[in-house]
């Protein structure tokens, strides 16, 4: 399904995972508004990283017992290049520069 551009051009997202609920504010432009907020409650309070961390432990164990893992498990290879991406951003916002990753 194509995504409506236009529809999320003008939102932002804020919150803790760990408080449990986000909220979504999408800006309105006319005279005497500002924006209007929708609050996304996760029922997930207290769990890191929005219960992320278990997950990552339950994949990890999965995998060493050779079973299935999730589908948001990655290889080894794709996990470094996702870090390997991560750290260029960085770079290249602290030094206002492309940074070129190579064909690799």
């Amino acid at each position: 399904m194509p995504i409506n551009k236009d529809r999320w051009h003008h939102r932002e997202i804020a919150g803790a995972l760990e408080d449990g609920h986000f909220v979504v504010r999408t800006f309105d432009t006319r005279p005497g508004h500002e924006y209007a907020e929708e609050h996304i409650n996760l029922n997930i309070k207290g769990e890191m990283h929005g219960g992320g961390d278990l997950r990552l432990v339950e994949d990890f164990v999965n995998i060493v017992r050779h079973y299935k893992p999730s589908i948001s498990a990655t290889t080894l290879d794709d996990s470094t290049t996702g870090h390997l991406l991560g750290f260029a951003a960085d770079l290249s916002m602290y030094e206002h520069r492309s940074i070129d990753l190579g064909a690799n």
